[in-house]
């Protein structure tokens, strides 16, 4: 009797350790699913139509309109002509409209706003002085004022536990590891498959 539990035990041990292999390759699959798609959108949109629809814009415009207006047949006889002469105006304005865009209208600060409220490394530490320099300087300031607490007899062990707590979260950042449960369910995911 006792051989048969042994072996039933073992079974459903490796079924779970199965379904969990299955069920991650399903999540990081999704992940590849989800990669190419954002790199089909981004390419397809910024590296196919938009030249697609420029030389579109300047065919049916040079041959719907300027042939069919003489006086604007007169300026522009040739295609490339106004090819060149789009380009030298739609260029600088389309520049100037971007630049607006990002430096002067709430819009980009808004996409950025988003982005960051949508972003999975929201709950880690950037890369750069914020890893590099802020997190240790704040990990080694707190570190040092609670021993001088200690010292002098000014924490309590309620006191102190937090600042522990608080200590090893600064810890846990420093290591990469996230820290708090980030909003959205793609989010979640993509956190538990990097820890």
């Amino acid at each position: 009797m006792i051989r048969i539990l042994r072996f039933r035990k073992r079974i459903v041990y490796r079924a779970s350790r199965l379904l969990r292999n299955q069920v991650d390759v399903l999540v990081t699959n999704g992940s590849l699913v989800y990669r190419a798609w954002y790199y089909f959108r981004l390419g397809y949109g910024t590296y196919v139509t938009f030249p697609f629809s420029l030389v579109s814009f300047i065919v049916t415009t040079y041959y719907l309109a300027i042939k069919n207006i003489p006086d604007l047949e007169i300026l522009f006889p040739r295609l490339y002509i106004f090819v060149v002469f789009t380009l030298v105006v739609a260029g600088p304005i389309s520049v100037a409209f971007g630049w607006f865009h990002v430096k002067r209208s709430g819009i980009y600060s808004v996409e950025a706003e988003i982005g960051y409220e949508a972003n999975p490394y929201v709950y880690r530490l950037p890369a750069g002085y914020w890893k590099d320099a802020f997190a240790p300087f704040f990990r080694e300031q707190l570190r040092l004022t609670r021993l001088l607490c200690a010292h002098e007899n000014l924490l309590g062990a309620e006191d102190t536990a937090r600042l522990q707590e608080i200590e090893g979260r600064l810890q846990l950042l420093l290591e990469g590891h996230a820290v708090g449960v980030p909003k959205g369910k793609g989010a979640r995911d993509h956190l538990k498959k990097s820890a």
